[in-house]
């Protein structure tokens, strides 16, 4: 890009240095004159250089004011331009060269612990690390987050409020899953808000409170929908919890690419509500937010999944996405989806943990 711009800069500036000397010319043989504005218009669209040339060497124009000040200020316009280029071409450079050393590290620590593991961290609108970010990962919870979103664009679409309640009925609390909803309200029959229904889905993780909202906004195929018109083509959103409990086998049939899980979270960044609430998830805190600063300006907003310890003795899915909001204001996404983990449950926290620790280091030290 610097390159291209300092050809141009070259080319324009030798037609404006020989423009400014043929109407040195025309004025000494009285002819018709180049008007001022076409002189300052070259200097101005990158002929600077060759235009305060043009003015000492033909010795043009240096009584007028405005040729004196406006050409001067143009060529500074110019050197100031090429030097924001070359500045940022130098820090993708230096970007480069630190996110090669981030994908060793991560590359280095995966290499010793047999589990699959699929990481995509996106900065600044690009991929910073990743690792099997192609490539498909039961989302497990993670699915909520998904959900969310579809209903956020739905009511908005709709003019619902937040406020609105729902009957929540004994029936609606299904026994035999994960539901601090039910275990609260055991008999049901309570009016609910949409916002109290999304809060216990996405920071509880509650499975009932996820399967009622399906039920009131267009179930997997809404979701499903919504995620091919963001682009997520590689994720998949096709069972119900109620509908994975029944059968096991379908939990890995709702699915995404790493490279998808944060594409996600950037979207759920732009939504005021999702960004707020995420930053309070009381699941997964042994996961990416663990190894991280409190406080001190630092947030993390995320979205668990789990699958626990399978019959062989290996963990069948452990995830965590969301977004890190570092103390001068920036902020990354980062997805960690690990499967088939021949670690206990705790080290493959551990592992995810590890692993957003090394992003936070390079992103918040500038490094990437």
């Amino acid at each position: 890009m610097i390159a291209i711009l300092i050809c141009y800069f070259l080319i324009v500036s030798v037609i404006t240095f020989f423009v400014y000397g043929i109407d040195k010319l025309k004025a000494k043989k009285s002819w018709r004159r180049i008007s001022e504005s076409t002189l300052l218009w070259l200097a101005f669209m990158g002929g600077s250089l060759g235009a305060w040339a043009g003015m000492k060497v033909w010795r043009h124009k240096t009584l007028h004011k405005k040729f004196r000040y406006g050409v001067p200020a143009f060529l500074i316009l110019h050197i100031g331009l090429l030097g924001f280029c070359w500045y940022t071409t130098l820090s993708a450079s230096e970007r480069s060269v630190s996110n090669e050393l981030l994908q060793e590290k991560i590359d280095s620590l995966l290499s010793m612990n047999e589990v699959e593991v699929g990481v995509a961290v996106c900065h600044d609108g690009k991929m910073v690390c990743q690792a099997n970010a192609d490539k498909a990962f039961p989302l497990m919870s993670v699915f909520k987050l998904h959900q969310a979103i579809v209903v956020l664009d739905s009511m908005k679409r709709d003019s619902v409020s937040l406020d609105s309640t729902v009957l929540v009925t004994k029936e609606m609390l299904r026994p035999n899953t994960y539901s601090p909803l039910r275990d609260a309200h055991p008999d049901g029959n309570i009016r609910l808000t949409i916002e109290d229904l999304l809060r216990y889905s996405l920071l509880q993780s509650d499975n009932n409170a996820c399967d009622i909202l399906f039920s009131l906004f267009g179930g997997t195929a809404h979701v499903q929908s919504k995620m091919r018109k963001l682009g997520l083509n590689r994720t998949q959103i096709r069972w119900t919890e109620d509908e994975m409990h029944i059968d096991e086998a379908r939990s890995t049939e709702n699915f995404s690419t790493p490279e998808d899980a944060v594409r996600l979270v950037e979207v759920a960044y732009k939504n005021e509500w999702l960004k707020e609430t995420l930053t309070h998830c009381v699941t997964g805190q042994n996961r990416l937010p663990a190894l991280l600063p409190r406080g001190g300006g630092v947030l993390i907003g995320h979205k668990t999944g789990t699958w626990g310890t399978m019959p062989d003795g290996t963990v069948n899915g452990i995830n965590d996405i969301g977004f890190v909001i570092l103390p001068d204001g920036r902020h990354y996404s980062i997805a960690v989806f690990c499967t088939r983990s021949t670690l206990s449950f705790e080290d493959t926290e551990s592992l995810i943990a590890k692993i957003s620790q090394m992003v936070y280091d390079y992103i918040s030290n500038g490094k990437a």
